[in-house]
This record gives structure tokens, sequence and C-alpha cells, in this order.
């Protein structure tokens, strides 16, 4: 193989790898979710925002587990169809054999949940409130907002 034929493909290879970079996700996208979607000028026009609510079950498993205005270690020793009856579908889910990570999101935090296999059901282990950027802390107030999240 010549050195002219060496060297282009050098070049292709440091192109592709330069290109492959550009697509890789960013520290927000790690840390705070999706890129927001692009958005036309016909999906700018707003509705009048409807006042949103929680659904009564919703209310009902916040108050019955003590979750209003609490901490997220509250949640431990729940299982996953309480966590979820109290604060609804998680963000992101990761499994793992026996260990389940749920995360939920709000602007300014994120809480990781650790539900362990206990029998037939998934418990919550260990809860974490952590800020959406590294370094950055989470407050008690930004868990009541994933609280009272209004996610389904």
């Amino acid at each position: 193989m010549s050195f002219s034929n060496r060297a282009v493909q050098a070049l292709a290879l440091c192109g592709a790898l330069l290109l492959s970079a550009c697509a890789s996700p960013t520290k927000q996208d790690m840390y705070g979710g999706e890129r927001p979607q692009q958005t036309t000028p016909q999906a700018k026009i707003q509705k009048k925002p409807e006042t949103p609510r929680l659904s009564a079950r919703r209310l009902a498993a916040i108050k019955e587990y003590g979750l209003e205005k609490a901490h997220p270690d509250k949640l431990v020793g729940l299982d996953g169809f309480e966590v979820e009856q109290a604060l609804g579908a998680a963000d992101f889910v990761r499994k793992d054999s026996g260990v389940e990570i749920w995360q939920y999101r709000a602007k300014h935090c994120i809480l990781d949940l650790f539900l362990y296999q206990n029998g037939a059901h998934l418990r919550v282990d260990h809860a974490e409130l952590r800020g959406s950027l590294p370094k950055e802390k989470a407050t008690s107030s930004c868990f009541n907002q994933i609280v009272m999240d209004l996610r389904p």
C-alpha cells in the first residue's frame, strides 16, 4: 500500500471521527433530558392554559404516604406500585438484574430511586435528590415540584 493511499485513509478516518464527535450528546442532554424540539411559527401560538390538577387517586396516594412537603427518604420502603401511584410514571427507567433505577426530573433537580427485588415486588431501597447539572445541589422545594408534577 502506497504512502498516498495511507494518507487518504487517515484523512478519511479523521473526518469520520470529527463528524461523530459533533453528534455526541452534550452535558445538557445527559443531565437535563432530551433536546428541545424545534418550534415552528405555528407551534408558538399558545392557547389559554388550563388549570392543571392532580388526579384524586394521585393526591390520595401523596397524602397516604406522607409525601407533601417531605424528603425523598419518605419513599424508601415503598414498592414500585405505590411509587407510581404517588409520583406517576418515571421519566427514565434502567433495568439490571434484580434492580431498577427510576428517574424523575424537574426543572432544576433529578430524583433517582433505586428499587430492588423483594419477593414478588420491587421496593425502594435508596432515594437520591440531585441537581440537574453537575455540582448543582437540589433543594427540598425541588422534591415538592417532582411530587406535585402533573405526569400521567
